[in-house]
């Protein structure tokens, strides 16, 4: 039988089964996720025409209930498998908002926020993917109630925040992010009296924001929804009254030095040292910054010195180059002397990085080399090893031997990696032109340490 012949005969049995029993079998075959999957796949465009993303919404259903073992738990196997059925489903989502079908895309993306929500609650997600599930449908609904890229019409807009309040009446979210970003949807999509009057007494009632570490998120979109409802006035009045809020006290800040009030950012920043240094001293250096800040506008010489030398003391994620701007500052006839007094600072703080840190930018190698002795780390004698090798080589080849010989004496673990550390340091060495030392450790590992094979391998590829 040909190839036509066949395609024809299959053809003609179709024909012949009837189409209630033809529907039936390809609904069992459907049962199938992977068969599932081609078919949506095969068919989107048919699938994107219509109204309804219901394909979708059950395709999505029946790949998280096929994924699960027990007590709803979902392995990493599977949670791979369900992402990529999911951002199948998004990018279909994004078709339909694309084509004006908002009801679709609405659907088809809290189906993929309600399944993962479920599986994140049930599952390890140490590898990530529930939560790029979770990244999926919220992305979808980002462009959703953005008017920059589509427009939603009454209904799709009503649907929309439907949605948003069931998941918050039924604590779909409880304990996540998601939950807040509900709010920040509705905020953004409401536009009358009684719906900003709903939004706002929900924000007092719901027990997500009786913890503390919500409150400032309560805080921050009440302001959002009083600019939006009331007016910038009113918002700024509840800022104002709310500055225990940082975001809310730096905006202040921010605005009495924009309008020259020195005096009034000097009280914002030195009552927000006050209020934060008890209970939340990590946010301190934020005030100091704000007071550096105030003190250039101001051309104020003293406070530029003291805050920069707080904020450059201190260990700050959101650190500036301070120092330059001590240098800067400060006159080249008083330096030597401030220098040495900040140094006498970072030890007595036990700020000892900045202390290092100060004696390599001094250039006071003599200083810099006895904290590295002292550190008796690896890391600090190479973040150093540059500057200090032209007057103390002897000192760093002896440090390197030393590290080689405590982790082969000290490691709880002797293994090829070890080894192989080891040997880099060594190898180290030879650069440096530690020839007869590493000859002579060599000699001694190799008499010590026989029986251990693969160190002695390692020991072979160090080049002289």
């Amino acid at each position: 039988m040909t190839k036509k012949e066949k395609k024809n005969s299959v053809k003609d049995v179709l024909k012949q089964i009837p189409e209630k029993d033809l529907r039936k079998f390809v609904a069992k075959e459907l049962e199938i996720q992977e068969v599932l999957d081609d078919f949506m796949s095969e068919f989107k465009n048919y699938f994107l025409q219509g109204d309804s993303g219901e394909a979708y919404i059950n395709q999505i259903d029946s790949a998280f209930i096929d994924a699960e073992e027990d007590y709803g738990y979902i392995n990493f196997s599977q949670q791979s498998k369900l992402l990529s059925v999911v951002s199948d489903a998004a990018e279909a989502a994004a078709m339909f908002r694309k084509n004006g079908n908002y009801e679709a895309a609405i659907d088809i993306c809290f189906t993929i926020l309600e399944n993962g929500i479920d599986a994140i609650n049930h599952s390890d997600d140490s590898m990530g993917y529930l939560g790029s599930i979770m990244d999926e449908g919220m992305h979808g609904l980002y462009a959703l109630a953005d008017p920059d890229v589509c427009t939603l019409d009454e209904d799709s807009r009503l649907s929309f925040m439907d949605r948003c309040w069931s998941s918050i009446e039924e604590n779909t979210f409880d304990g996540w992010d998601w939950h807040t970003q509900m709010y920040d949807f509705l905020i953004t999509l409401a536009n009358d009296d009684e719906e900003y009057e709903n939004i706002m007494e929900c924000l007092d009632e719901d027990n997500c924001f009786k913890r503390e570490y919500n409150k400032h998120e309560q805080l921050q979109m009440k302001h959002r929804l009083l600019e939006k409802w009331k007016g910038a006035e009113t918002a700024h009045e509840m800022m104002l009254n709310n500055l225990q809020i940082r975001e809310f006290r730096e905006k202040a800040i921010e605005e009495a030095i924009d309008a020259n009030d020195f005096q009034r950012a000097y009280k914002l920043a030195l009552d927000g040292i006050e209020q934060d240094k008890n209970e939340r001293p990590g946010i301190v250096p934020t005030w100091n910054h704000w007071m550096l800040k105030t003190a250039q506008k101001e051309n104020n010489h003293d406070l530029i010195v003291k805050y920069a030398s707080l904020l450059y003391l201190h260990p700050w994620q959101e650190q500036g180059d301070f120092y330059k701007l001590l240098r800067e500052t400060i006159s080249p006839d008083n330096w030597s002397e401030f220098a040495e007094g900040l140094a006498r600072q970072a030890l007595e703080q036990n700020y000892r990085s900045k202390y290092a840190d100060l004696c390599s930018r001094e250039k006071w190698y003599d200083k810099l080399m006895e904290y590295v002795k002292e550190e008796q780390s690896i890391n600090t004698l190479r973040q150093y090893e540059s500057q200090l090798l032209r007057d103390y080589r002897d000192d760093i080849i002896g440090m390197y031997i030393a590290y080689a010989n405590h982790l082969m004496v000290n490691s709880y673990t002797r293994n090829r990696n070890t080894y192989k550390e080891i040997c880099r340091y060594l190898q180290q060495v030879v650069e440096l032109g530690g020839h007869h030392q590493v000859e002579e450790t060599i000699q001694i590992f190799r008499i010590k340490y026989k029986r251990c094979r693969a160190l002695m391998e390692e020991l072979d590829y160090i080049k002289f």
